[in-house]
């Protein structure tokens, strides 16, 4: 999750109360577990990075369990931290469960650590077996987890997923999916590529602790004006895009303003 950099609107002082209150709420998200939904107008590059950094620093123990139905396997290995880095192998501490039609195995991306990921396909009619493996994936970590917020989960994307089924159908997917995060403790974020003003985006906001919307921005800032602690680690090592992120929190109906992704 971001450190979101709290300041007045001159920028050169204090955070006031309404932020104050924000960032009490995103302890408490990262405490209790959260689901967050991702949207915005933006590359998917830019989507492949806020992922990474939601999914944790590279050089902490975190367990990662990816949901895929439209990502590319290339997307996943720019969200992995390098096997240097990481405390543990990746075969140990990452899950993906594949929904994607046609199959993309990961393990296609030979000779890097990503193939060595375990993986599992599923294809059913009612999200019946992707909502099954992500449960028993969660579990499995939960069980080695000492920590809130250790265990972290992505969906991406749930636009075929809002193509090919019924909304109901995919709305008891999220909650089900939803309660395994919260009994874990676990952060999870469900990409969807749609305006934070579409209707698909309108009709899932109240399933969700916080929608996190992305924008592409005309200028770079500052380097002492990035804000994250647990930063990108694309293993491309490139930025493509300059960024921006906002909180939305729909059961408060509080915007936060635009910072640096």
């Amino acid at each position: 999750m971001s450190k979101v950099e709290l300041r007045n609107e001159r920028g050169d002082g204090p955070p006031d109360d309404s932020l104050a209150r924000f960032q009490s709420k995103l302890r408490q998200l990262k405490s209790e577990g959260c689901n967050l939904l991702v949207v915005g107008d933006a590359p998917r590059e830019v989507f492949t990075r806020a992922s990474a950094s939601m999914l944790g620093d590279p050089d902490a123990r975190r367990w990662r369990v990816f949901a895929l139905t439209d990502a590319s396997p290339e997307s996943v290995y720019d969200r992995l931290p390098a096997a240097s880095a990481a405390p543990r192998p990746l075969s140990e501490t990452t899950k993906i469960v594949n929904h994607a039609l046609p199959p993309r195995p990961i393990a296609d991306l030979a000779d890097t650590p990503a193939s060595s990921v375990p993986e599992v396909s599923v294809g059913d009619a009612n999200l019946t077996g992707l909502r099954t493996e992500l449960g028993e994936a969660m579990r499995e970590f939960c069980s080695q987890s000492y920590r809130p917020a250790e265990v972290r989960v992505t969906v991406d994307s749930l636009a075929p997923l809002l193509d090919h089924y019924e909304f109901d159908v995919v709305r008891r997917f999220l909650r089900a999916v939803g309660e395994r995060v919260y009994d874990c403790d676990a952060m999870a974020h469900y990409v969807l590529p749609r305006s934070y003003d579409s209707e698909w985006c309108r009709r899932l906001r109240p399933e969700f602790d916080a929608v996190v919307e992305l924008r592409t921005a005309p200028e770079d800032p500052a380097p002492e004006e990035s804000s994250h602690d647990e930063t990108d680690q694309s293993n491309t090592g490139t930025r493509s895009h300059y960024a921006e992120e906002r909180w939305h929190l729909p059961q408060s109906d509080t915007t936060m303003p635009w910072i640096p992704l």
